[in-house]
């Protein structure tokens, strides 16, 4: 769903991953650049791919980094209980780096000015057909949208480091130990906002109200 080109380079070794967002996305959280500068400020306090290179040539970014050894969370065929376990323990891994020197914003401010500037250059999916019933009934357009979450956004927001999409296709199980890709939309921000995606995972799983209490926890 991302703007950003991937590709796989396949080695005799090893394998590594080249990824490139376009000039235009250089203010956004679609910046591959940016995204390799929250790895590199990241690598030994959680387990991360290695940033071998990267550089903005004429505005345009560009980052090659390692492959990770770990299985995505989604294609380990776990069990919901054991998933949901793996889920909340990211979640409170991610949540516990200490932001005090972290110098990457993703807070409410940040993601509002980063919609205004993608609605501006036209550079989102305006096909509102595929919008969720309760937001069609109230909203029009991705404008219609941008005000609503200007006149509804938080008055307070408890700050952490967020990962930004904490899913289980970018939590990835190695030998019982969690490793975690896709860091472009990370940085400190409220921590409802990574609770939120975990949320959104648990609700797919059958009877998922049984799964919620972990998140309560």
């Amino acid at each position: 769903m991302s703007p950003t080109e991937v590709y796989k380079l396949i080695g005799k070794n090893e394998n590594k991953y080249l990824k490139y967002s376009r000039k235009i996305f250089q203010p956004t959280t679609y910046c591959v650049y940016r995204e390799a500068e929250i790895i590199k400020w990241l690598y030994g306090k959680i387990n991360v791919p290695e940033i071998e290179f990267y550089e903005n040539y004429q505005g345009n970014s560009s980052v090659i980094m390692t492959e990770l050894k770990g299985i995505m969370l989604e294609e380990c065929n776990l069990s919901p209980n054991i998933y949901v376990k793996y889920l909340v323990k990211a979640l409170l891994e991610i949540q516990s780096i200490d932001v005090k020197n972290c110098p990457f914003i993703s807070n409410v401010e940040y993601r509002l000015n980063e919609l205004k500037y993608l609605i501006e250059n036209n550079l989102i999916d305006n096909d509102c057909t595929n919008w969720e019933e309760s937001t069609k009934k109230e909203l029009n357009s991705s404008e219609d949208i941008y005000k609503w979450l200007c006149n509804n956004k938080p008055n307070k927001e408890e700050l952490v480091f967020s990962h930004g999409d904490l899913c289980g296709s970018n939590v990835l199980l190695n030998d019982n130990n969690l490793e975690y890709i896709d860091f472009g939309r990370a940085g400190i921000a409220d921590k409802w906002y990574d609770i939120a995606f975990c949320v959104n995972e648990i609700r797919d799983l059958p009877n998922d109200k049984k799964y919620l209490i972990y998140i309560d926890k």
